[in-house]
């Protein structure tokens, strides 16, 4: 019987790594580092299926519904390399993660978890409803903290909800705290649409197309959002007080200039397109309070969100510091 017909949950070996290279993305394991090779888009959204516990036929139906073939001769292949091993947990066939997102879900975050095991704790909780890796949703953590220890007073805005993963932990740090006389706005569709890519739209520091993996079956139908009523009741559950969260729906280029958050302490971007990140600095960063948080989640992965930040600041006397979190994602104190 062939690994990919074991009935056994697979998950990705440790030390397996994901690179970029000219545009390509290369993988292997730090256990046999030439022994990596050049992965097809199909091969790179199988692994990420696999960042989780997951059974090869939950991965075969996935893929398969995507058009995505031969993925039982990829498993075997990738077993064969121990690559893919016998998972230790149970498999999480509802496990959400983005192709492109593979190299941050396979990263280590043992500092974070050694030294705030508090966080540790949230994160597991709002795991389900994110897709924001654990480096940048610690930052979220930390900003939120900062603003709390240094009494800047504000709102909590994010634009760009999506299930209200960044949100929940947002609130549940604040009622941590004891603090829950902010007020927390999310910015979203609430309906998984989003503005058109124009060609300043893409990913960073590679082809358009990536090679393809950008055309990769599925990949523009992956979930990013659910319905307002649905996040509602998942910021609901954090406990935070109801009247002090504020859910906008809509386009922010519609939302932003008619909805007032008064002055805000931490701001956190995450919609990815051009456009919309620059209609939110113009409107929003005005607002955010001196030594308030910034957070730029999509900032060094996709050019849109990336340009328009650097357009922004550029017209501004005075440019913030923006520190690369991971990845992607940058966090600034505002001068």
């Amino acid at each position: 019987m062939s690994a990919a017909e074991q009935d056994c949950a697979l998950v990705v070996a440790p030390g397996l790594f994901c690179a970029w290279h000219d545009g390509r993305v290369r993988v292997g394991s730090v256990t046999d580092p030439f022994a990596e090779f050049v992965a097809t888009p199909g091969v790179v959204l199988l692994l990420s299926l696999f960042s989780e516990p997951r059974l090869p036929t939950d991965a075969y139906q996935r893929l398969s519904e995507m058009g995505v073939p031969a993925a039982r001769e990829a498993v075997d292949r990738l077993v064969a390399m121990k690559l893919l091993v016998p998972a230790e947990r149970t498999a999480q066939p509802d496990a959400a993660v983005s192709a492109y997102d593979v190299v941050r879900q396979l990263g280590t975050t043992h500092d974070i978890d050694a030294a705030a095991p508090e966080f540790a704790a949230m994160f597991a909780a709002i795991r389900p409803f994110t897709l924001t890796s654990k480096p940048m949703a610690f930052a979220l953590y930390q900003a939120v903290n900062y603003v709390v220890a240094n009494h800047i007073c504000g709102a909590i805005v994010e634009c760009g909800v999506a299930s209200g993963g960044s949100m929940m932990l947002a609130a549940a740090t604040l009622r941590a705290h004891g603090d829950c006389d902010r007020d927390i706005f999310g910015f979203d569709t609430f309906d998984w649409s989003w503005e058109g890519a124009s060609e300043r739209d893409g990913f960073v520091g590679t082809p358009d197309r990536l090679d393809g993996l950008a055309d990769t079956p599925g990949a523009e139908q992956r979930p990013c959002g659910v319905g307002i009523d649905q996040v509602a009741a998942n910021l609901a559950g954090t406990g935070y007080r109801a009247e002090r969260i504020r859910l906008v729906r809509g386009m922010v280029q519609d939302t932003l200039p008619v909805t007032p958050t008064g002055d805000i302490a931490v701001l956190r971007l995450d919609t990815d397109f051009y456009e919309s990140t620059l209609c939110e600095l113009e409107t929003l960063y005005p607002r955010l309070a001196r030594g308030g948080v910034l957070i730029l989640d999509d900032y060094g992965k996709f050019k849109g969100a990336t340009e328009a930040a650097d357009d922004y600041f550029a017209r501004c006397q005075i440019r913030p510091l923006l520190h690369r979190v991971e990845t992607q994602g940058r966090i600034a104190t505002k001068p």
